[in-house]
């Protein structure tokens, strides 16, 4: 197995159930968005086509799933704040006959310096297929809620190790529940976009631990959670991961 790994420099996200007006944020962008994500690079490299956009992005993604084991997100050396925050837009793309329309939205972000976005392939990818996918990555430049924009810093592929490494990345709770798991915080996530159908969410164990200051909470990475069971090593740190 394969993995291409990629630093992400988005200084704050949000990332929300389906929601208009008030909505908080996941801690950690969701397998959904991360698909989502690298499948709209995959359809601007390859030129796709079809009746639809979302009849393009959705058999994109499904090609996609069936290339992939795992697909998970860290942070990169930093702390998770999370805090809301009041935001006013124009909306004047939503309605030309009234162009300073306007729109105060409760909002939920995230704040961290930098993301690993982690994206575990079978063996069996071709060079071609290695090359389109790390080419699509370095197109990532939105996750979460539209203001949400940043840069792909740098992107890799390593090898996956079968080894015992304490876990970094978050993991299907199901999968793990029955194991010895010391803290970390569980939080429901889409593991697929959605296309008009009713996805379900599935609850994800993080190994991060919360802590406050004062009256702020914030989150970092937890010592040990239990050992995941490969690793892979990227940018000089070792990722312990469950598959």
């Amino acid at each position: 197995m394969e993995a291409l790994v990629a630093l992400l420099r988005f200084p704050f996200y949000s990332f929300g159930k389906q929601s208009y007006q008030v909505r908080s944020s996941l801690l950690l962008p969701s397998p959904s968005a991360l698909k989502g994500a690298l499948a709209k690079g995959i359809i601007l490299l390859s030129g796709k086509k079809g009746n639809s956009l979302d009849e393009i992005a959705e058999k994109t993604v499904k090609e996609l799933e069936n290339k992939l084991i795992y697909v998970g997100a860290k942070p990169y050396k930093s702390s998770i704040i999370k805090t809301p925050v009041l935001l006013k837009r124009l909306r004047n793309l939503e309605d030309p006959k009234n162009p300073e329309k306007s729109d105060a939205m409760r909002r939920e972000y995230v704040f961290t310096r930098e993301i690993l976005i982690i994206y575990v392939f079978k063996g069996n990818l071709s060079e071609k297929e290695k090359d389109l996918m790390l080419r699509a990555v370095y197109l990532i430049d939105q996750l979460g809620d539209t203001e949400c924009v940043g840069n792909v810093i740098k992107a890799e592929w390593v090898e996956v190790k079968e080894e015992k490494t304490p876990l970094k990345a978050y993991v299907k709770f199901k999968k793990v529940s029955k194991m010895n798991i010391n803290g970390g915080i569980i939080e429901n996530m889409l593991e697929t976009p959605n296309f008009g159908n009713k996805a379900k969410e599935e609850p994800y164990l993080l190994p991060l631990i919360e802590k406050r200051y004062r009256r702020n909470s914030y989150y970092v990475e937890s010592d040990r959670i239990f050992d995941g069971n490969y690793k892979i090593i990227a940018f000089n740190e070792v990722i312990g991961l469950w598959i």
